[in-house]
């Protein structure tokens, strides 16, 4: 049932994932179909987990997903919890348990997520180093992307660069 209709949903693990995609749809290797495959299978699961929970739980009120519009707009810049719950008319607290219980992440991680997702997007054109990278993306330093980034995606920024966007392409 869940792919006979059209579903809508921001989500930050999907968005890097599709990002991913296109990277792999550029690649020339025999492994990229594979790749694809499984990242489209991650995507739809991660998207039916996504309507199961919009299911099982009430929708988020209008002030999380006003939150969430906060932390999209605001993600490369210092974002604290605090800000974002008084924007909103919100405890800290309450918007900490909210937005985790529907976005299945602290907000803090969706933060990093938003950061990673847009270096990896940025890497595509050198006209930044990975420093200045960190710096704009609002890691505090390039060792602070790079952990993140191999956390998240499993290669080091550098390498990330190399393998998705060789030169001469």
């Amino acid at each position: 049932g869940f792919l006979d209709s059209v579903q809508h949903l921001r989500h930050a693990g999907i968005a890097s994932d599709a990002s991913r995609i296109a990277s792999e749809l550029d690649s020339a290797d025999d492994l990229a179909p594979l790749i694809v495959d499984g990242l489209v299978q991650t995507m739809l699961a991660t998207a039916a987990r996504q309507e199961r929970r919009r299911q099982h739980h009430a929708p988020a009120p209008p002030w999380l997903l006003l939150a969430q519009e906060l932390v999209h707009a605001r993600f490369r810049d210092r974002v604290s919890l605090s800000a974002i719950a008084s924007a909103v008319g919100m405890s800290p607290s309450h918007l900490a348990r909210e937005f985790r219980a529907h976005f299945g992440t602290t907000l803090g991680e969706y933060v990093r997520r938003l950061r990673v997702d847009w270096v990896a997007d940025q890497l595509r054109r050198p006209l930044m180093t990975l420093s200045e990278l960190a710096i704009a993306a609002g890691f505090s330093d390039q060792s602070h992307l790079t952990r993140e980034f191999r956390r998240r995606l499993g290669v080091t920024p550098a390498e990330w660069r190399v393998r998705w966007f060789p030169r001469g392409r």
